[in-house]
């Protein structure tokens, strides 16, 4: 059975459930920034990967071809669906950096090599957010 198109009432009782002006009325300008969950994601596969190859950071070894494949076909394969799941974790955690770190440690585990590493702290969480928000 088709449904009515909505009534602008509801599309003010809509505007009404936004939590900031960021989702409500300056979406249109701030909607580039809603993939920025990629930046945090891009940062903390990137990181592993390049101290991995630091010589001097021997907490991290050099992963194998495999490893570093991986670890870059994590992102490079980073989708829409993805980006849900990371947002299912962000509501019960309250925090977006978190929920990323979460994602990726599930990922992570399927790899041996790289799972060690991700229960490493690489880097402060703020140091990270840092880094995030300058992409």
């Amino acid at each position: 059975m088709p449904t009515a198109p909505p009534s602008s009432r509801d599309s003010e009782i809509s505007n009404f459930s936004k939590l900031s002006p960021f989702d409500g009325r300056y979406w249109g300008k701030a909607n580039d920034f809603a993939s920025f969950i990629n930046f945090r994601v891009l940062v903390r596969i990137k990181l592993p990967l390049y101290l991995s190859k630091v010589p001097q950071v021997t907490e991290v070894p050099c992963f194998s071809k495999d490893g570093d494949v991986y670890l870059q076909f994590i992102f490079a394969v980073f989708s829409i669906d993805d980006t849900l799941e990371v947002n299912k974790v962000e509501r019960v955690a309250y925090d977006d950096v978190k929920a990323v770190e979460y994602f990726l440690k599930q990922k992570f585990e399927s790899q041996p090599e790289i799972v060690k590493v991700g229960k490493l702290s690489l880097c402060s969480t703020k140091y990270l957010a840092t880094l995030d928000n300058s992409l």
